[in-house]
């Protein structure tokens, strides 16, 4: 734990901190299991800071980030008016679409911290459910939302480039 831990809700400003710690992290995650042209295209297009910055922008989009004085260490990114098939006769819901700690921050309770905040956040916007896809070849993601209550509905299949991953998608009432 951080004793000077903050969370707070994404800024325009951060877009290009935000940006940064994504592309990093997803690359560290996943650039093992993908071509390396598939992971620079998807990098490209969704963790640009062009990207992040309409995200910001976007009224359905809520970004939460963890900081500690001007560091980003992490953030929680909802979606409202998202669904999958296995989840769409689910109502009420919202979509946890993004966690993220950097690298160095890992296993120090950060992701809690910013699971928690975002179900708080999804519970004050009115909403029943969060709901969030996990890739399926992440057990410390997975055990993390096991412990935290979410349970697998069902999966969907997620193209990065011309590779297909498998998630999980895993819901949790409000």
């Amino acid at each position: 734990m951080l004793p000077n831990l903050q969370l707070r809700h994404g800024k325009a400003e951060d877009a290009i901190d935000i940006s940064a710690l994504g592309s990093r992290v997803f690359t560290h995650s996943f650039s093992a299991l993908m071509p390396s042209e598939d992971l620079k295209i998807y990098l490209s297009q969704s963790y640009s800071a062009t990207s992040i910055a309409a995200e910001l922008d976007d009224p359905a989009v809520t970004f939460i980030v963890a900081t500690e004085g001007d560091a980003i260490l992490g953030f929680a990114q909802l979606k409202r008016d998202s669904s999958e098939r296995c989840i769409d006769n689910l109502d009420n819901k919202i979509q946890l679409q993004r966690l993220y700690v950097s690298e160095r921050h890992q296993g120090l309770g950060i992701g809690k911290q910013l699971l928690l905040k975002a179900e708080e956040e999804a519970a004050l916007m009115g909403f029943k459910n969060i709901w969030l896809a996990s890739w399926e070849l992440n057990p410390n993601a997975e055990r993390l939302y096991n412990r935290s209550g979410y349970v697998k509905h069902g999966e969907m299949t997620f193209k990065l480039g011309n590779t297909m991953l498998k998630d999980w998608v895993m819901v949790k009432p409000l």
